[in-house]
């Protein structure tokens, strides 16, 4: 590895030392620097031209450059691999990249039933498990190299059914997610029982079955807080001004997200006029992120239940289908869906997938596969629903002519 190099992966916010880098490797007649060259480029202007040369660059030269992990699993910015979504084995067979990339963040997408020091967490601070995960887990997390340099701890609909006490460990945490963990009510001694749980600044607690009752001990403490994620809970326009009143005592808190939580106008007006300095979000946003890693994917609203989808910022044509299943029947051989094209074109009717991504449904690879899968259900949000049909989930896939999406549909 050459001194330059080392450099970057040292000081990765740097930009000036990836162009000196990027030059370097140009001289060289090595592709990799223009796709540095570009990246730097597009982050400060972006053109057709420049994403179309980026697209042929990855296209010709990813396998070479990232031969253990699928590109569509590999977060690339300003030229380098910044995110890596994977099994815990090709994470560790994807060593030599972690030796030579600034990558900080990483997703586990396979059950991690025990952790241990590896070399592919050095540099780790942001980590996301997209799985079970037992407290057995979580405890040898606690004895890898992650434990004292972890920032960010994404546990989103890990379904744990135990947390251990943490005591002095995870001390760099500052944002943690338990998003979508029904179990959540009953870890509340072992969370206020963790040395650092005063010093988070970010929590995010969307779809948990929190009640306007649950809020008050839950943030108990939190006196660095700065931003909380309620969306997709039952709060409830009744619950709105014991909210307000509890959230009042944080003396960090600049942002709240309250998407989905049954609150009435009465009530919105209540959060803002008593949290006047907090950024609320209460309304549905006419953007919408869905988090795809290698691309980047927005739902924009159209007009009334109907979105457009653009993709790296170019809109997409959608086709949607609904994958209908047959009842279940233990007794029987699994039936493959009957599979029924729905509607094509620049707009669809994607409103109850939308609103689901909006307030926090989870985003899944499935396994060998660029397809995601986000699932409708939680103890609040709603599912689509016909009188003889309910959809549960979605399958959503890139591909060279459209903008997948495959409802799944299952007998009421």
């Amino acid at each position: 590895m050459g001194p330059l190099l080392q450099q970057i992966l040292d000081n990765p916010t740097d930009d000036q030392l990836r162009a000196v880098y990027a030059d370097e490797l140009q001289a060289n007649g090595d592709p990799r620097g223009e796709l540095i060259a570009i990246d730097l480029e597009l982050a400060r202007s972006r053109t057709s031209e420049l994403v179309a040369r980026r697209a042929a660059l990855l296209a010709e030269h990813a396998q070479r450059w990232w031969p253990a992990i699928p590109i569509e699993r590999l977060e690339i910015r300003r030229g380098f691999v910044e995110r890596v979504v994977g099994t815990r084995a090709e994470l560790v067979a994807a060593t030599p990249m972690f030796e030579t990339e600034p990558i900080e963040r990483a997703e586990l997408v396979s059950p991690t039933n025990y952790f241990q020091r590896e070399a592919w967490q050095r540099r780790i601070r942001q980590l996301a498990i997209r799985s079970y995960f037992d407290g057995v887990a979580l405890r040898s997390l606690t004895f890898s190299t992650l434990d004292h340099q972890l920032e960010a701890l994404d546990l989103a609909d890990a379904d744990m059914s135990e947390l251990p006490a943490l005591g002095d460990h995870l001390s760099r945490c500052r944002s943690l997610s338990l998003a979508g963990n029904l179990r959540l009510r009953a870890h509340l001694i072992e969370l206020h029982s963790w040395n650092h749980w005063p010093a988070l600044e970010l929590l995010d607690v969307r779809r948990c079955g929190i009640d306007a009752l649950m809020v008050n001990p839950l943030v108990e403490g939190l006196d660095a807080l700065r931003v909380l994620k309620l969306s997709g809970n039952p709060i409830g326009s009744d619950g709105a001004s014991s909210l307000a009143a509890r959230l009042a005592q944080l003396p960090a808190l600049r942002e709240l997200h309250v998407l989905g939580c049954d609150l009435g106008a009465d009530a919105a007006r209540t959060l803002t006029d008593t949290l006047p300095g907090v950024r609320i979000e209460l309304d549905m946003p006419r953007r919408v992120p869905l988090d795809l890693v290698g691309h980047e994917l927005v739902f924009v609203h159209d007009e009334g239940a109907t979105w457009r989808i653009e993709v790296d910022g170019v809109a997409r044509p959608i086709a949607v289908t609904h994958a209908m299943h047959g009842p279940y029947d233990p007794f029987e051989d699994s039936v493959p869906p009957h599979i029924t094209p729905v509607e094509s074109g620049f707009v669809a009717e994607l409103e109850p997938l939308v609103r689901a991504v909006a307030e926090g449904a989870t985003r899944l690879f499935l396994e060998q596969s660029n397809t995601v899968t986000i699932d409708f259900r939680s103890p609040h949000a709603t599912a689509a629903t016909t009188p003889v049909w309910t959809s549960s989930s979605a399958h959503i896939t890139i591909t060279p002519l459209a903008i997948e999406i495959e409802l799944q549909q299952y007998p009421r």
